[in-house]
C-alpha cells in the first residue's frame, strides 16, 4: 500500500494517518484534533507534514505485540519511522 499520509507528532512519536480519510484538522489550545470522514477524531499536539506516497510496512509479530492495535504499519517519513494508523481501526476520540 502507498497512501498518502498527514503526519502527526502525539505522545512523542509520529503518526500517519491516510489523507484520504481526514475531513478536516482543527486547531485548539490543547493542539490539533484530527477528524476522520467516519466521524472519529484523533488528539495531536501537531501536524507537522503531508507525506507524499509512502511504503507503509507490515508489522511482524512481535513488533505488533509492542504496537496499539490501531497501527497498521510501518513506513520512513525524512528519515523518521511513522506508526501508520488504519482508518477502520484508529482510536475514537484520543487525545494526547
Amino acid at each position: 500500500m502507498s497512501p498518502e499520509l498527514v503526519v502527526v507528532r502525539r505522545a512523542g512519536a509520529l503518526w500517519g494517518v491516510p489523507a484520504a480519510a481526514v475531513a478536516a484538522i482543527e486547531r485548539g489550545p490543547e493542539g490539533v484534533t484530527v477528524r476522520l470522514a467516519g466521524g472519529r477524531e484523533l488528539g495531536a499536539e501537531a501536524v507537522v507534514g503531508l507525506s507524499g506516497e509512502v511504503s507503509v510496512r507490515g508489522l511482524a509479530p512481535p513488533v505488533r505485540r509492542r504496537l496499539p492495535p490501531a497501527v497498521a504499519g510501518l513506513a520512513l517519513w525524512n528519515s523518521e519511522p511513522v506508526a501508520v494508523l488504519g482508518v477502520a481501526a484508529a482510536p475514537a476520540g484520543g487525545r494526547r
